[in-house]
């Protein structure tokens, strides 16, 4: 057994013998997660972390290998690529390129006007922690995405969470964990459907209140921001 391996194997006795009522309610507010990533970033149960273990950046994409502690969550040819940037969190589906039980190689498009792909290229490096997550539904254009309170409306993209469209409309709408936990960005769903890209579910009623951070149109949809 290497010793990456053995450290992986490690951190996932550690925190399954601290998962359990007791010691959750004695480190509380605090949960086991966030002592336990105090010893390696991707420890996490909440996430799936992965570490940088090397960057090739070529003319077109930027190939990164990551370390993961866990499977991915399904085993699919893209995922989302997650990091933190000016404290903020940005998304993009990349391609999977590599894949073993500890590692993972994705390729990045260096596309323009991308925060995520320039940051791969220019300032991410070696060490860096990076979230990985399910990809998004399949992306295409269609119907129309309307903002009724802005009295804005763009092209809709099935591919992107509400919340990123209306800031790329030019919106400031309010925000906050972007990970459809803390529900600052909740807002009303005026007309259409839109599905929740972590629970996958779909929702459709009229009047309805969902987290833009992480619902996709389906089509056409009104929201009231």
């Amino acid at each position: 057994m290497t010793r990456e391996t053995h450290l992986s194997a490690l951190g996932t006795r550690m925190t399954r013998w601290l998962d359990n009522p007791l010691v959750a309610a004695f480190l509380y507010p605090r949960t086991v997660d966030d002592y336990v990533a105090l010893v390696d970033a991707t420890w996490t149960r909440r996430e799936h972390h992965a570490r940088i273990l090397a960057i090739d950046v070529r003319d077109d994409v930027v190939g990164m290998e990551l370390r993961i502690r866990r499977a991915l969550v399904e085993d699919s040819s893209r995922v989302a690529l997650v990091a933190t940037l000016r404290g903020r969190r940005e998304s993009r589906d990349v391609r999977v390129t590599e894949r073993s039980a500890t590692r993972v190689t994705v390729a990045i498009a260096r596309t323009r006007g991308c925060p995520l792909a320039s940051w791969a290229s220019t300032v991410a490096s070696t060490g860096d922690v990076v979230v990985l997550e399910r990809a998004g539904p399949t992306r295409s254009i269609a119907a129309k995405l309307v903002f009724r309170e802005s009295k804005v409306s763009v092209d809709t993209d099935t591919s992107l969470p509400i919340l990123v469209q209306a800031e790329q409309a030019g919106l400031r709408p309010t925000a906050g964990c972007r990970r459809g936990v803390c529900h600052r960005c909740a807002c009303t769903l005026v007309a259409g459907s839109v599905t929740n890209v972590r629970t996958g579910e779909v929702t459709t009623d009229r009047g309805s209140i969902i987290r833009p951070c992480v619902s996709v149109p389906t089509g056409f949809v009104e929201v009231d921001l």
